[in-house]
Parts: structure tokens; sequence; C-alpha cells
């Protein structure tokens, strides 16, 4: 299966996720989020999660990392740590 990965040159997933709570007087509380992750030859990460706590977008190109939260304009970045 890793060499059939390795042969990609894009790989991509979505998803559509639900939580739901149930408080102890039986009221029902549903949290929705959605995302994503996208790889792109063989050192670039993208992924995407957005739900009801939070919005966030994560990259790395393989030299340089960064995380987004959307929700605050807040961005934190880096080296990856790979030579």
């Amino acid at each position: 299966m890793s060499r059939c990965l390795a042969a990609q040159g894009t790989l991509s997933v979505t998803f559509d996720s639900s939580l739901d709570v149930v408080a102890a007087d039986d009221r029902k509380l549903t949290i929705a989020g959605s995302g994503g992750v996208a790889l792109h030859g063989p050192d670039t990460l993208r992924v995407i999660r957005q739900g009801g706590s939070a919005s966030v977008e994560a990259a790395c190109d393989g030299k340089v990392r960064g995380v987004l939260n959307r929700d605050v304009q807040a961005f934190s970045g880096g080296p990856s740590g790979h030579d």
C-alpha cells in the first residue's frame, strides 16, 4: 500500500462529523464539524478542521510548518525540523 500511495501525485480526503452529547436532564446537544486533508507530492501536507469550537488550518511544505486559528486570526509557524 505504501508504494501505491508514494506513486500518487496528490491524495485528498474530506469528512463531516457530528458529536451528540446528552445532558443529565436528557437534553441533547449536537456539535457538527467538517474538514479535510490534502497531500501533494512527497512532502506537502494541508489539514483543515471547521467545527463548533474552532476553525483551524495547518500546513507543512517539508521545510516550514504553520498553524492558523481562523476564529481569532492567530498564526504560529516555524521550521519543520526536516533537513
